[in-house]
C-alpha cells in the first residue's frame, strides 16, 4: 500500500514544463457573500495556496482559487489543469484573458457528467496557450464535503500518460480487491460458513466505496445521476465499516 500511494504521489507531482505558475492563491469566503467580480477585485489580497497539497477540511465556506499561468515557451502549448479531488459538489470554472472572461461553466459532483470539458473521473480543465501568452483562472468551490484546492498543472501528453498510468496501477488494486471477493465467494460454497458471508459483503461494498471515491462509480456506472453519487459513498461506507465489525 505504501509502495502505491508513493507512485501515485509522483504521478500527481508532474507540471507542465513550458506553463510558469505566476500566482496561486485563495480565499475562504465564510459568508458566501463575494461575487465573480469582488474575487476577481480582491484576487492579489488572496492567501498563497501551495497548490498540490492544501485541504480546509469540511466547512460550509466558499472556496475561491485564482491561478495566473504564462507560457514561457516559443510554441503553442496545449495543457490541463487536474484536480486531485474528485468529489467538489459544485466547481464553477471561469478562464481570462487580457482581464476578460473568454470561457465560463460549472460543474461538480452534483451536476451531470456531461457538464466536464473532459471526460474523466477528476475534474480538468484544458487550456491553450500561444508564444508568451498569459491567462488567469478563478475557480469557485462549494461543497458539503472537504473543500480540497489540490491541483496540477500538466501539458496535454503529460495528462494522458499520468491519467493512463495511475489507471493501471488502481485497476491492479481494485483487481486484487475482486479476487479476494471471489475467493471469498469460492469458500463459502465449499464450506458453507455464515462468515464468509460477512467477508463478501464487506469487500463488495468497500470496492464500491473505492470506485466512489475516487469517482470512477460516478463516471462508469451513474453519470447522468448527480443525485445518487451524492448519497451513495456515505451509505457505502456505512455498510462496509458494518460489515467489518460483524
Amino acid at each position: 500500500m505504501k509502495f502505491l500511494l508513493f507512485i501515485l504521489f509522483f504521478l500527481t507531482s508532474l507540471s507542465a514544463e513550458n506553463v510558469k505558475i505566476l500566482a496561486s492563491k485563495y480565499f475562504l469566503d465564510a459568508g458566501n457573500s463575494y461575487t465573480l467580480e469582488k474575487a476577481y477585485q480582491e484576487k492579489d489580497n488572496f492567501s498563497d495556496l501551495a497548490y498540490s497539497s492544501d485541504t480546509f477540511g469540511l466547512r460550509d465556506d466558499t472556496l475561491w482559487i485564482y491561478i495566473k499561468l504564462q507560457n514561457i515557451s516559443q510554441k503553442h502549448s496545449s495543457n490541463m489543469i487536474e484536480f486531485l479531488f474528485p468529489l467538489h459538489d459544485y466547481l464553477e470554472v471561469v478562464e481570462y484573458s487580457d482581464s476578460k472572461i473568454i470561457d465560463q461553466y460549472l460543474t461538480g459532483d452534483l451536476t451531470k457528467h456531461s457538464t466536464r470539458k473532459v471526460d474523466a473521473s477528476n475534474f480538468v480543465v484544458p487550456y491553450t496557450l500561444k508564444p508568451n501568452e498569459t491567462k488567469e483562472f478563478i475557480f469557485k468551490i462549494n461543497s458539503k464535503s472537504t473543500l480540497n484546492a489540490g491541483m496540477k498543472f500538466l501539458s496535454e501528453a503529460e495528462y494522458y500518460a499520468s491519467s493512463s498510468d495511475t489507471k493501471l496501477i488502481l485497476g491492479g488494486y481494485y483487481g486484487a480487491v475482486l479476487i479476494m471477493l471471489l475467493y471469498n465467494i469460492i469458500l463459502y460454497m465449499m464450506i458453507k460458513e455464515k462468515v464468509y458471508i460477512y467477508y463478501v459483503l464487506f469487500h463488495f461494498f468497500y470496492l464500491l466505496a473505492q470506485l466512489s471515491l475516487n469517482g470512477f462509480a460516478f463516471t462508469y456506472f451513474w453519470p447522468d445521476s448527480p443525485q445518487i453519487n451524492s448519497y451513495f459513498f456515505p451509505v457505502l461506507m456505512i455498510l462496509t465499516n458494518l460489515f467489518s465489525i460483524i
